[in-house]
């Protein structure tokens, strides 16, 4: 039995301590009478746990607490929270399974948050892309999530939020020395993937089960994304230095989608014949790829073996039945609530630290037939959303906070130094002050250090069920 503790309700029919807890809360758009309205109503944490005070300390002169502590896998249980709300934007790239399955993450999480929620796709056209970021923000959305088709529309989709007053969080693609440092205050959070380490680790994967030996073709992203470049250089890197006897046979822009995956795919075996291993930049290619493969009549995964990445629904189902060998699982879903979470945040007044305004995941879940089921029992069979954005967010829970996956703080000459030439070289003079500063006072360090401390619910806990998402 749960142990209930004790509530001491401060008295909010004193002004002073109505007006003490509304300072605390931030809740300018909160009357008086709405607090006693909440006290005598109390606020019903999730799933039946007990009511929450935030304001125990108010009558006495103490801080107000925002947050309950709970044993990680439990339900988020939080305070009164009157946080501010509003609309989220989510500009996606391409309806496929992965931006599908991202859309999802975002908007549960948004339910969960209290926030308004919309999403569009721009169907990598980079003047359109720009063009609903600049609509919604002008429309009155004050959160914008979203990422870039290629780089060069940041630049302009950063003016039009930070004119609008709206907050920003980008995934995936950035031009490279264009930082949240460089835009201001409202450029919050860039969220990238250490491929070096991710992609690299898929790799080795379906190389070694050919046994180092035999022919490759590889279909690769989209041709000036960055993410695109950082895969393209991880994947070549991996052949050249650790698997000498793989010979490259072709390579070919897939531009992230199917249908010119399963092209590329069809137009390189018609020139080279059919490989020992197709390697394939993303999951949406790899799909491509098993349609290529199927049309020309062989069969995946005994004629030759696929590897994806990124961990999209449909490729968890074709490695289940042995059609693809491989993909690297971060989570479409958690490149949806994260992002959220950081702009509901940033929208409430937290302020994040310079390492932790650009942050990628190392995390990446090698995924074959031995574990599959496993993971999609926990984040893909389950109407529950596989992360908690309450317990995420540092509104919420701002000292026990949890960020659900290995997040390491970007160290920007380090990161993009593995690509080489292929990257745009740091601009002669370049060095944001708030980042120098954090670089040079080992920050970064400490910032991975920390989250790593607070990644109490990892992404291979497949007991974890998640949260249940309002109705």
């Amino acid at each position: 039995m749960v142990k209930r503790p004790r509530i001491n309700v401060p008295d909010f029919s004193d002004k002073k301590v109505a007006d003490a807890v509304l300072e605390e809360l931030d809740s300018r758009h909160m009357s008086r009478r709405d607090l006693l309205k909440l006290a005598s109503a109390g606020v019903v944490a999730a799933a039946g746990w007990p009511l929450l005070s935030a304001c125990a300390g108010a009558s006495t002169g103490g801080s107000a607490t925002t947050t309950a502590t709970t044993a990680p896998g439990s339900p988020s249980t939080t305070a009164i929270v009157v946080p501010k709300s509003g609309q989220v934007a989510n500009i996606i790239r391409v309806e496929q399974a992965y931006f599908l399955d991202q859309d999802d993450g975002a908007r549960k999480a948004a339910k969960i948050l209290g926030l308004d929620y919309a999403a569009t796709s721009s169907n990598q056209d980079v003047l359109r892309h720009i063009s609903l970021v600049e609509e919604f923000v002008a429309g009155g959305a004050k959160m914008i999530i979203q990422g870039n088709v290629d780089g060069s529309d940041l630049r302009p989709i950063v003016e039009a939020c930070t004119a609008n007053e709206a907050y920003l969080a980008n995934m995936f693609v950035t031009d490279p020395w264009f930082t949240p440092f460089d835009a201001g205050e409202y450029y919050v959070w860039y969220l990238d993937l250490f491929e070096s380490e991710n992609l690299a680790r898929t790799t080795r994967i379906v190389l070694d089960a050919i046994g180092g030996e035999g022919t490759a073709i590889y279909v690769e992203g989209l041709t000036g994304a960055s993410v695109a470049t950082t895969r393209k250089v991880t994947t070549l890197n991996v052949l050249k230095n650790e698997f000498p006897n793989v010979e490259l046979l072709a390579s070919q822009d897939g531009k992230w989608n199917p249908v010119d995956a399963q092209k590329a795919v069809e137009d390189m075996v018609a020139a080279v014949g059919m490989p020992d291993v197709i390697l394939c930049d993303n999951d949406g290619e790899a799909a491509g790829a098993v349609a290529a493969v199927e049309g020309l009549g062989m069969t995946p995964g005994v004629d030759v073996l696929i590897s994806g990445q990124d961990g999209n629904r449909d490729v968890l189902d074709m490695i289940e039945d042995g059609r693809v060998y491989v993909t690297g699982f971060h989570s479409p879903a958690y490149f949806g609530v994260a992002p959220v979470v950081r702009c509901f945040d940033a929208l409430n007044g937290v302020k994040l630290s310079a390492p932790e305004r650009q942050m990628g995941i190392a995390g990446a879940i090698p995924v074959l037939q031995d574990n599959v089921a496993q993971v999609k029992r926990r984040f893909i069979e389950t109407d529950n959303l596989p992360f908690d954005p309450v317990l995420m967010s540092k509104v919420h829970h701002p000292d026990d906070w949890d960020p659900m996956h290995q997040l390491r703080a970007l160290v920007l000459e380090d990161h993009w130094a593995p690509f080489g030439e292929v990257i745009s070289e740091k601009p002669e003079g370049w060095g944001p002050p708030e980042y120098v500063r954090a670089l040079e006072a080992g920050e970064m360090e400490q910032v991975t250090q920390m989250y790593a401390d607070h990644y109490k619910i990892r992404m291979d806990d497949f007991s974890y069920k998640g949260v249940p998402v309002p109705e």
